[in-house]
């Protein structure tokens, strides 16, 4: 029972100097699709959740606030990691973040291609040659999932098109509800347009 009563004694520490960066940082790598390693994520999370304790603790000082509980400073800092984190991630995501970190350092802040030549806000098209298939598939980029080459996409407003005829075969162009859906591993090539 001694045990039990440390680990709860332990436990608004746990909360005050891991949740809030924990918290910011899924929300970061939800919104951008950021790939972060368990041990890294955990150890930006402490210094995280350090960083906002004391913007919280600065502002009691700046203000006269004499609050003493710790729930209510771990509250504070879970609201402010939940906003920082959108916001970090609006700015991550902006075109001109994007064209910043091109200029200047000649890459790209995405891990993911798909993030540099797709067009998430006005739409992509795409031209894929399956492996093995006599058509090719013609639509509007519509979502994927990223998972490396068990990657799964699908397109909207499709057609399917004939490679040695070039007619085609199921046009579902003036439809834009209608998708077919295809694994990256089947996928010989795509062209983006």
């Amino acid at each position: 029972m001694d045990q039990m009563s440390k680990i709860i004694a332990e436990l608004p520490n746990v909360l005050q100097y891991l949740v809030p960066g924990y918290i910011c940082v899924l929300i970061f790598t939800a919104i951008t699709s950021k790939k972060v390693e368990n041990t890294v994520k955990f150890g930006i999370s402490c210094v995280l959740s350090f960083c906002f304790i004391t913007l919280i603790n600065a502002a009691y000082h700046v203000f006269n606030w004499e609050i003493t509980e710790i729930w209510v400073t771990v509250a504070i800092s879970i609201a402010l990691s939940v906003v920082i984190a959108i916001l970090f991630a609006e700015i991550y995501t902006s075109r001109l973040f994007k064209k910043f970190i091109v200029k200047s350092f000649q890459r790209s802040p995405h891990d993911s291609i798909w993030r540099n030549v797709l067009d998430y806000e006005k739409g992509t098209n795409l031209k894929v040659y399956l492996k093995n298939k006599d058509y090719y598939i013609i639509g509007h980029f519509y979502t994927h999932e990223e998972k490396g080459n068990d990657s799964w996409f699908s397109l909207s407003a499709f057609i399917k098109t004939d490679i040695k005829t070039n007619k085609d075969i199921v046009n579902y162009q003036e439809h834009k509800d209608v998708y077919i859906v295809f694994n990256l591993k089947d996928v010989d090539t795509i062209e983006v347009f």
